[in-house]
């Protein structure tokens, strides 16, 4: 692998970065997983400004700088809206188009989607980020966070060659 993509196995919120990606519901039915990391650790500082912005649509995207200090070693948010009808390779490439965007320099890549066809999603989150390290943005490390010893060989596999 590069010096752009590390696949790692850490707590989400504890990896030093500018923004963490993370999947939500349109429906603000927002609990476990990463959400609930990012509550952990900050509150309700991030999804107080996503509720703000309801109704929410399929593949939105909302980035979110702190405004506050907060626990966590992130300083944003980009929340993508996911009701499973766009496919994970699009809402990836979305969101890491928004952290370019917003001149994000690193940013943290959690597995999105837990329902489903679970390596599928790994190898569409893997083609997105294949496809966006081409491109020349400020992007300068993306971590992508596994949830398993399975997910991490799988992506670091796919992701050898960039």
């Amino acid at each position: 692998m590069s010096n752009l993509v590390n696949v790692v196995r850490r707590k989400v919120t504890g990896i030093h970065c500018d923004a963490v990606i993370v999947s939500i519901n349109s429906t603000g039915f927002w609990f476990g997983g990463v959400t609930e990391r990012i509550r952990e650790s900050s509150g309700n500082i991030f999804h107080s400004q996503v509720e703000a912005e309801m109704p929410l649509r399929e593949g939105q995207i909302i980035y979110v700088p702190a405004m506050v200090p907060h626990n966590g070693s992130f300083n944003g948010v980009i929340f993508v809206v996911d009701d499973q009808t766009k496919s994970v390779y699009s809402l990836t490439s979305e969101a890491l188009e928004t952290a370019a965007r917003h001149q994000l320099s690193c940013i943290t890549v959690p597995t999105l989607r837990s329902a489903g066809s679970r390596t599928l999603a790994l190898a569409e989150i893997a083609m997105a980020i294949a496809d966006f390290s081409k491109k020349k943005t400020s992007v300068e490390k993306i971590y992508v966070v596994a949830n398993s010893d399975e997910d991490e060989s799988f992506l670091a596999d796919e992701l050898y060659l960039i």
